[in-house]
């Protein structure tokens, strides 16, 4: 593996690690199922999970067989969900070093915004069949009553939004498509 941390980039969040791995969101089982089903990959052998946080999408793709989760962040990985056949290193996603065809499936659970242009480059390791799966989310929508989901937006388009990094805004357009 070719670690490559940027130190304004690997510092971020660091204050908030023990906070981030207690709050963040787990992902449906689902989700990872309806993955696993578009691509052709009958062995389940070996996956990367790309900008992993403190583990949450790794857990999710635990029953391949050996599962890499990287993170450019250390005390994220001091707050990850230890599993037996999960290795988590510190790293970039977007520079792996790993040989080409010899990975199912990159992931890359709500952490798309950390890539720009580069994950594309890293997908020649992903085996034929096989693919890179990136998600995300977005804010909770109210549906029987308009008053909380107006209070949510101006929180976050109007308090929290100046703080988020630029890409974030331009991962989101794209999710929205």
């Amino acid at each position: 593996m070719t670690h490559v941390c940027a130190d304004h980039v690997s510092g971020l969040f660091s204050k908030s690690a023990a906070s981030y791995a207690k709050y963040r969101p787990d992902y449906p089982q689902e989700l990872y199922e309806s993955i696993l089903k578009r691509g052709k990959l009958p062995a389940r052998d070996f996956t990367v999970g790309a900008a992993t946080g403190s583990g949450k999408a790794a857990k999710g793709v635990s029953p391949f067989a050996k599962v890499i989760a990287l993170n450019h962040n250390s005390e994220h990985l001091k707050h990850a969900r230890h599993l037996p056949n999960v290795t988590f290193e510190l790293g970039a996603g977007e520079k792996t070093g790993l040989r080409n065809n010899t990975v199912e499936v990159i992931s890359v659970a709500a952490g798309l915004h950390w890539y720009g242009t580069n994950l594309p480059q890293n997908a020649s390791c992903v085996q034929s069949g096989g693919c890179v799966a990136a998600w995300g989310y977005d804010l909770i929508t109210f549906s029987e009553n308009q008053r909380p989901q107006e209070e949510l937006h101006k929180l976050f388009t109007f308090t929290l939004w100046p703080y988020w990094h630029p890409r974030v805004d331009h991962v989101r357009q794209r999710q929205r498509g």
